[in-house]
């Protein structure tokens, strides 16, 4: 597999003869590029999802054929289970190594275009920009980059089947139960939506304050022989510690408002399982659903906690992703002073 994946990532290695950026592009040109290992990865991650949703339904054969005497095919159902587990640890590993190294290698492409431009950019963009601030957009900004494409992507497709493969399970063990499960759901997409704009601001000041801290620290490198002449030690600890509680307090803000987000959401989806179990246990006791189904419907439902857990983190990642390859394109999309054609 290793060798399988060395030579895929590999062909999409190539940039212009003169290192030159592809002006204008958007996230998805540099993903089209890795488009065959993302399709690996991605079928791994769906086998992972059908076998997780496999797993379910086997139990509720088990639990009905228990009930009902059979101990011969609970211990079949309970060897499949077993073998589906293990299948799913191999093929959830895969499906990682595949989309996640897609991260780091547009990530390693994106390295090479901020090098290649800042060689070719003159005295008018380093004017207004400080050595810090670059060197914030070409390490932060980056890495907040990768983890958009690699963490992000992978979560957000398999959020997007897992939710569609439990649902449709879930009405085919019982629609009314389905729609129970699903009342909180509204007031989860209304929070959500809310949390998502305000981290797309905070998000955007708290690497803007990053780059300012790193460009007062290279100030102080770069310069510090002038503050000992003229001892300027206490002025300059001043305004770096004040460059300091800057950076806290907008990363506090991110950090707040995400420390929020998780609860509030986890708390909305958790009110499905309670109505879920109330339900059912009334169900049960009508005849409408077996015990074996009920216990399915409930390893479905949970199944979708994961991706309600990850949502806060993934918004997170994606806004904080989104505002960094703004800052990355800024310095991507900058004019040189001379242009290609000049003498």
């Amino acid at each position: 597999m290793s060798a399988t994946l060395v030579a895929m990532r590999s062909r999409h290695f190539a940039r212009a003869p003169d290192g030159a950026p592809r002006q204008q592009r958007g996230l998805w040109s540099y993903l089209r590029d890795h488009l065959p290992v993302l399709l690996v990865g991605t079928l791994f991650l769906l086998a992972t999802n059908a076998m997780e949703k496999a797993i379910p339904w086997l139990l509720k054969l088990g639990v009905d054929a228990f009930s009902a005497g059979n101990l011969d095919k609970v211990q079949e159902t309970a060897l499949w289970v077993g073998g589906f587990a293990v299948a799913v640890l191999i093929t959830r590993t895969c499906s990682r190594v595949f989309i996640f190294n897609v991260g780091r290698d547009i990530e390693f492409t994106l390295r090479g275009e901020v090098l290649a431009q800042l060689h070719r950019l003159g005295a008018s963009f380093f004017g207004k920009s400080s050595a810090g601030d670059i060197m914030s957009r070409a390490t932060n900004d980056l890495g907040q980059v990768r983890l958009l494409l690699g963490f992000g992507s992978m979560n957000l497709v398999n959020a997007i089947v897992a939710y569609a493969s439990a649902l449709v399970l879930m009405l085919a063990i019982s629609p009314k139960l389905t729609l129970v499960a699903l009342i909180p759901y509204p007031f989860f997409l209304f929070a959500m939506r809310m949390f998502v704009r305000r981290l797309y601001t905070v998000s955007q000041e708290q690497q803007k304050v990053l780059g300012k801290l790193s460009e007062r620290a290279q100030e102080y490198l770069s310069g510090v022989r002038v503050v000992r002449a003229y001892t300027a030690d206490a002025f300059e600890r001043q305004r770096f510690e004040a460059a300091n509680q800057d950076a806290v307090q907008r990363t506090m803000a991110v950090v707040s408002l995400r420390a929020l987000m998780t609860p509030v959401l986890m708390g909305i989806s958790s009110l499905g399982t309670v109505l879920v179990i109330y339900r059912g246990g009334l169900m049960i006791n009508a005849g409408a659903i077996s015990k074996g189904e009920l216990l399915a419907f409930y390893a479905y439902f949970t199944q979708l906690v994961w991706p309600t857990m990850a949502a806060g983190y993934l918004l997170s990642i994606v806004q904080r992703g989104r505002a960094s390859y703004e800052r990355v394109r800024e310095v991507l999309d900058a004019e040189p002073d001379i242009g290609p054609g000049s003498a």
